[in-house]
């Protein structure tokens, strides 16, 4: 009598890796506001348009935005220059909290465009 041994092997499943975005991709596409009209003042508004496509095929066309206070970046005795890089500086992070935002929608839609918003 002869015993075979069978071998069973186990696949783990699939992982996909999609490919995230980075603020330089999506910067062309990202739309800043400023709430006063003016670059010193108050709020600043970063949008961005997406549209995604479920696994159905249909298709949904989103607006991402943040916003933070410019004002804070002021300080009484900071200079315009030191002002006006912790401006940039609130507006570089407002745009990966939206790069954020998109690839955690790109784990849930098959397909993520990202297109600019016009004010």
């Amino acid at each position: 009598m002869a015993l075979f041994f069978c071998r069973r092997s186990v696949r783990e499943p699939v992982k996909r890796h999609t490919r995230r975005f980075t603020v330089k991709e999506i910067e062309p596409f990202v739309t800043v506001e400023y709430r006063d009209g003016v670059p010193t003042g108050g709020a600043v508004v970063a949008l961005i348009g997406v549209a995604v496509r479920k696994a159905d095929g249909i298709w949904g066309v989103h607006e991402l935005s943040d916003e933070t206070n410019a004002c804070r970046a002021r300080h009484g005795s900071a200079s315009p220059e030191t002002a006006e890089r912790l401006r940039n500086r609130a507006v570089l992070e407002m745009k990966r909290r939206l790069v954020d935002a998109l690839n955690r929608l790109r784990e849930h839609y098959e397909t993520v465009y990202v297109y600019s918003r016009k004010p």
